[in-house]
């Protein structure tokens, strides 16, 4: 029996490479910060991601992607 996460997920790149993106946390009372929606604006220990948004910041909580994603980087 095979299992799979329940449903498609969001699909987007990063440098060339898809990212599924399973799962997100809105930040509340996030710092504004300055930049291009879709920036990779901060990274957590336990691999989750901060993106910046156009008006606000989200968390990749559960994602798949084959390879490093790094502060600075900018979703297409």
């Amino acid at each position: 029996r095979a299992f799979c996460k329940p449903g498609p997920g969001a699909v987007t790149s990063i440098r060339g490479k898809s990212l599924i993106i399973n799962r997100i946390k809105i930040i509340n009372d996030a710092p504004q910060y300055c930049g291009i929606a879709g920036s990779v604006v901060g990274k957590k220990s336990n691999s989750e991601i901060i993106i910046k948004t156009g008006d606000s910041t989200i968390e990749l909580v559960e994602y798949d992607y084959d390879g490093k994603i790094r502060i600075g980087d900018r979703l297409e």
